[in-house]
């Protein structure tokens, strides 16, 4: 894992994302994202406050997504996780179920 992450960290990637999400932006009139397990941070960052990069998001069992990404974003979302899995990179479930309480939020649990 650690060759992958030297190869494709947050601030190596995001970027080419980012620049991908304005050209969808300009020729689109609404714009999705979705991010299976480590794109799962991606599609957060893309849906974050101010951005304006995407109108809505979804993530299948995200993985590498922080805290802090979670309360960030402000677009509808969508996210896939499993319920028999407590604990995903130092994140508990209940930390996105409290995006439940935004109206937007959807949240569904693979059992």
């Amino acid at each position: 894992m650690g060759a992958f992450m030297s190869r494709n960290g947050k601030d190596k990637r995001f970027p080419e994302m980012e620049a991908l999400a304005k050209e969808l932006k300009g020729k689109f009139k609404k714009v999705g994202a979705i991010g299976y397990c480590y794109g799962g941070w991606a599609v957060f960052q893309l849906g974050a406050k101010g951005k304006g990069l995407v109108d809505a998001i979804s993530t299948a069992h995200p993985s590498a997504l922080t805290k802090e990404e979670i309360e960030g974003v402000d677009v509808p979302v969508q996210i896939l996780c499993e319920f028999k899995r407590r604990k995903r990179n130092g994140l508990v479930v209940t930390d996105y179920d409290e995006l439940q309480h935004r109206n937007t939020t959807t949240t569904t649990r693979l059992s």
